[in-house]
Formats: structure tokens, sequence, C-alpha cells
């Protein structure tokens, strides 16, 4: 490794300590529960960072962060709608994975997150933003791919849910009389 990439590898590793929350389940979580969890902590992250010595209020931040999910489910799943997620391969994919794994000291959990929880994984040159977006993204993506699987529910329906549910969070978490005026 160079000097320029040790350089970039300190830097962003120090943003994510200042502004990444890692969402740690405990034991009686259940997978509802993680995907929950790493959902509202990206969402948390992602407003903090917005709206850290910007002049722009938590409820024009949450309508910009509520649109940005918007426009990410339309632009990744406008053509799954109408079909149930059990027809898209990558997390049989995982399944088969874990069977074959066949690990018998992994917990119900464990073996959950490991087949429903997709970790983001920063590149090179990913800034502070583009790692929250991407965090947030995937956490979106694997809520999403949890509620049609497990539901029985299109995309469209999930997406619903997952929207209403930033939207709870924002407003229980960050009360604000301006805020119903944004979203």
């Amino acid at each position: 490794m160079n000097k320029e990439e040790n350089e970039w590898i300190e830097k962003i590793q120090e943003e994510i300590k200042l502004f990444v929350t890692e969402f740690k389940p405990i034991s009686d979580d259940n997978i509802a529960e993680v995907l929950d969890g790493r959902l509202h902590f990206a969402v948390k992250d992602r407003l903090e960072y917005m709206t850290r010595g910007a002049e722009i209020t938590v409820g024009e931040s949450a309508k910009i962060l509520l649109k940005d999910i918007t426009d990410y489910i339309e632009f990744n799943w406008q053509k799954k709608d109408t079909s149930n997620f059990h027809q898209i391969s990558e997390i049989l994919n995982k399944e088969e994975g874990l069977k074959r794994e066949g690990n018998s000291d992994i917990s119900d959990l464990e073996a959950e997150i490991k087949l429903f929880v997709t970790e983001f994984k920063p590149i090179s040159d990913d800034n502070i933003a583009e790692i929250l977006d991407g965090r947030l993204h995937f956490a979106v993506k694997d809520r999403l791919e949890y509620m049609a699987r497990t539901a029985d529910m299109t995309i469209g329906e999930s997406a619903k849910i997952l929207l209403k549910d930033v939207k709870d969070y924002v407003e229980s978490n960050w009360s604000t009389e301006e805020f119903s005026k944004y979203v």
C-alpha cells in the first residue's frame, strides 16, 4: 500500500468513527429488529451528517433523505414491483451457501444475519457522504428484500411500509414543529 492509500484509509476511518454508528444486535433480537436497527442507525447517521454545521433543518434534511430513499427504491426495484422477491436469485444463492456451510455453531440469528444483511464496503475513492449513502441504501435493500420475502408482499408494498417507518422514526426522534411541512 502506498502513502496516499494509507492517508486515505486513516482519514476515512476517522470520519467513520465520527459519523457511523454500527448497530450491534443483542441476544434476544430477531432478524426484523436487526434490519430495523440498521436502517434507523443509517437514517440517524445520515441526518446528523447532513445537519452538522450546515444551515439546513432536520425537516429539510428528512425531506431530502425520504426523496433519496424513494428514488433509490424506484430506480432499483420498479420492474420487480409486480412480482414477489422469491423470484430474485441473490438471496437464494446466500441460502444455498448457508446450507452448504452446515456450521452447527451458528445461532439462528447469526444465520439470518448472514442471509439477510449486506454490509457496505467502501472503496478507496469513497468519501464519508458516499459511505453514509451506501450504508443507507444497503439497509433499505436488505429490509425491502426481507419484507417481500417473508411477508409474501411485493417490493412496492414493502416500500410503502418502509417509507412510513422512516418518516415515523424521524418524527419520533427529531421532534420539530416544522418537520410536517417538509414531509
